[in-house]
């Protein structure tokens, strides 16, 4: 590569091997690395010598790492240069060249400083599962692990790290978690020990919550931009996902016992809503109400009553739309029915309806709910007579008992699919239109049609079948040769190609894969050097050249066809690889032992010489 040549000075480079754009695998034909080493049972894998020093970095057969040693007996084992005590056999720092962690010679372990003055020295913060002290001093306190946490503004937390509140309770339940209760409060009155009646007199009040303003302090917004609300129990239930046989309560209330006056709730100075967060009055409900008896003095407002008996003694006024599921009724009187809605009956049971006229229908429907036509009917029809049709007739099928006359002096136009089980004799020739689209022939019927380029096609019976140009033979490409396909239709060879200017032969196209296969085999009787394939180049004297030629034996390029931007195009397919250069003797045999003559043959994956491997 370096020559000198009557005072003249060259300097060149050589590579025995150069790799770029894909993985490199050593005893693996299948590398997920971009150097991947697989070595042989009981060798090691890797070893690096750096100058006299030896076993600078070794990976034993074990997968042990070994530095400054050949037998690490651990996973990474650290065996120092010398052993003087004040010297570190490990040292760990970061990106801004601080020392993090350091292991010295004597055993000292240093963290967050490099002079360890005992055998664990920590310059920071420490975490442990156990500490013994006679008081804690701390900013922030966390006791087993998130079980009890104070946090630097005071908030005490109760299973969370970062409470948000004066007290939070955080608890998240598995499958396997027994029965949980986030916060009890239990209050007795007397013992079970106690021989006489115990009268505790005074109040007694298991929750107290007193929200209350200062002189002068106000909730809300002093411009009367921004509305605020004051809550005295927030109960959110609504992210709680529930089976079939669940059940959600959001305020379970139960004062059932005897003696006394007893109320479930009290509910002053303010309005109730259910269903609704703003309720207008003092009970407002969005929803339904079921009740066993209902006593009202006032009107009655609801969107929906339901009841299993209805009596109305005076006058009932319906202004809106009344809507009956299903009625059934022995007898329905009523001396004056006014209605300004709408009245809907979803199911409706005649014996008999006899019509003597009909004035006027706009749209009927025959098992149809809402015909868009005169008349639409839902299933077959029979006319026994003549049917006139001065408009259209949209029909799916027509059956003929003996004979179907169509007369007329204009065009008969279908637009859907004509079946002929019998003959079909024409009294004079087929025009065909020419069609976009290939159409679709069915089981044992085949299709003869023009597409729009004036060729005539037959399409063979099935779905799916590939159209055959009838018309491509008598016409073709120049220089091509014809055969015939898997379909059996002829065609040319498309991805191989001849140019007579350049005598250059084209296997494949930019869209079609090709490739060259050299096959040989070598028997018994071969001696020598035998080549699979071989490349030579030779080089002439080029001390006087430029320096800007690069000479390459064999190029191997696998490269996308837009590689500047592959997520757009030229991108491999999930799961599939991109080999430069494969090499494989794994099934070579180098030595064997036959009738007692043993051979002993040398096989190599690859062999470079002469220059540097990249």
């Amino acid at each position: 590569a370096s020559q000198n040549v009557n005072g003249q000075v060259t300097n060149g480079y050589k590579y025995a091997a150069s790799f770029r754009g894909g993985n490199v695998g050593i005893g693996t034909s299948a590398p997920d690395a971009t150097v991947h080493v697989v070595s042989p049972e009981g060798n090691t894998a890797l070893r690096v010598d750096a100058g006299s020093t030896l076993n600078a970095f070794v990976v034993a057969s074990s997968g042990r790492i070994g530095i400054g040693t050949s037998s690490p007996s651990a996973s990474v084992t650290v065996v120092g240069a010398d052993s003087s005590a004040s010297r570190y056999g490990m040292v760990v720092g970061n990106s801004s060249g601080q020392t993090v962690m350091v292991v010295r010679n004597d055993g000292r372990v240093g963290i967050g400083t490099s002079n360890p003055s005992v055998a664990l020295d920590v310059a920071g913060t420490a975490s442990a599962n156990s500490v013994v002290a006679g008081y804690v001093s701390a900013n922030t306190l966390n006791v087993g692990n998130n079980a009890l946490v104070v946090s630097a503004n005071g908030y005490v937390g109760f299973g969370t790290a970062m409470p948000d509140a004066g007290i939070s309770i955080t608890k998240t339940l598995s499958s396997g978690s027994s029965a949980y209760v986030g916060q009890r409060l239990t209050m007795q009155v007397g013992t079970a020990q106690d021989q006489t009646q115990t009268y505790f007199n005074n109040n007694i009040t298991g929750v107290d919550v007193q929200l209350s303003s200062g002189a002068g302090s106000y909730i809300g917004d002093i411009a009367g931009v921004t509305t605020y609300n004051a809550t005295g129990v927030s109960i959110n239930m609504a992210s709680l996902k529930l089976d079939s046989k669940a059940t959600a309560t959001g305020l379970s209330v139960d004062v059932s016992g005897s003696g006394g006056t007893r109320y479930a709730g009290i509910f002053m100075g303010g309005n109730v809503g259910i269903g609704t967060s703003n309720p207008t009055s003092a009970l407002s409900v969005v929803g339904d109400i079921s009740a066993s008896s209902l006593s009202i003095t006032g009107n009655v407002e609801a969107m929906g009553v339901t009841v299993s008996r209805l009596a109305v003694s005076g006058g009932a006024s319906i202004n809106g739309t009344v809507t009956v599921n299903r009625l059934v009724a022995s007898v329905v009187s009523a001396n004056n029915v006014y209605m300004t809605g709408t009245l809907s009956v979803a199911t409706a049971s005649f014996t008999t309806v006899n019509v003597s006229g009909v004035a006027q229908v706009g749209k009927l429907g025959v098992n149809v709910a809402n015909p868009t036509v005169e008349l639409e009917v839902s299933g077959n029809s029979l006319v026994s007579g003549n049917l006139t049709v001065s408009g259209t007739l949209s029909v799916s099928t027509i059956n003929a008992g003996s004979t179907l006359n169509i007369s007329g002096v204009g065009t008969i136009n279908v637009s859907a699919t004509v079946n002929v089980n019998g003959d079909m004799v024409l009294g004079k020739g087929v025009a065909y239109i020419g069609k976009s689209a290939t159409p679709n022939s069915v089981l044992n019927q085949g299709i003869v049609y023009v597409d729009t380029n004036g060729d005539l096609n037959y399409v063979k019976p099935g779905n799916g079948k590939t159209p055959i140009n009838i018309s491509s033979v008598f016409s073709g490409t120049p220089g091509r040769l014809a055969y015939f396909d898997g379909n059996g239709n002829l065609g040319a060879v498309s991805n191989l190609n001849w140019d007579s200017t350049s005598s250059q032969l084209t296997v494949g196209t930019s869209n079609v894969m090709g490739g060259m296969s050299v096959v040989t085999s070598v028997n018994n009787s071969s001696t020598g050097t035998i080549y699979g394939q071989s490349v030579e180049m030779g080089i002439s004297n080029r001390s006087s050249g430029t320096g800007t030629g690069r000479f390459v034996g064999m190029d191997v390029k696998i490269q996308s066809t837009n590689p500047s931007d592959a997520t757009l195009f030229g991108a491999l397919g999930s799961g599939e690889t991109a080999i430069g250069l494969n090499v494989d003797v794994s099934n070579v045999i180098a030595s064997q032992n036959v009738n007692g003559q043993v051979t002993n043959g040398y096989k190599y994956a690859a062999s470079f010489r002469g220059g540097n491997v990249g």
